[in-house]
């Protein structure tokens, strides 16, 4: 079972720490009982309005119980935040950046079956593979604000909705 576990869109430029860096980043984790070859599967972002980006995995091989950070600028990530990533580059045809209005996350399998969705911000909440509204902010700054699944991507349930994202907050930084 592959499944998004952690997500970071970085406000890019209000940032005060992070100007001029691309800070963004989503994390994949492989909660199922053997590896999975990535080669060929897609992540798409789906904007409000419905316009679409698509990045396509070129090599990756995620073994049983790992996870992988991907950012478009791995290196300011991990000189900024200590977080260990993967540039998008090194492992897919291109990098996805997560819009800071919003936007709805899938994981596609090269059959076209949708394996995991997350919708943040102000995204139209009705796609394939989520229910119900999407994640928001918790009460307060969202400068720096790391959305984690359930309690840090540990193996618990999946239901696709905006609760899985509530039960706990990170910042970077």
């Amino acid at each position: 079972t592959l499944s998004f576990c952690s997500a970071y869109k970085s406000m890019f430029g209000s940032e005060p720490t992070y100007t001029n860096r691309n800070n963004e980043f989503f994390e994949l984790s492989n909660l199922g009982e053997s590896s999975v070859d990535l080669t060929n599967f897609v992540i798409r972002r789906t904007k409000l309005g419905g316009d679409t980006y698509e990045a396509r995995f070129t090599s990756l091989v995620l073994n049983q119980g790992d996870s992988i950070v991907i950012s478009p600028d791995a290196e300011s990530l991990r000189q900024d935040s200590g977080v260990d990533a993967t540039s998008a580059n090194s492992v897919m045809n291109s990098s996805v950046f997560l819009t800071n209005s919003g936007a709805a996350l899938q994981l596609i399998a090269p059959d076209g079956s949708i394996r995991d969705t997350v919708v943040y911000g102000n995204a139209d909440p009705v796609i394939e593979g989520w229910n119900g509204a999407a994640m928001s902010e918790p009460n307060g700054s969202s400068f720096g604000l790391i959305y984690v699944r359930g309690d840090g991507c540990s193996n618990i349930p999946d239901s696709n909705t905006s609760a899985d994202w509530t039960i706990r907050w990170s910042r970077i930084g």
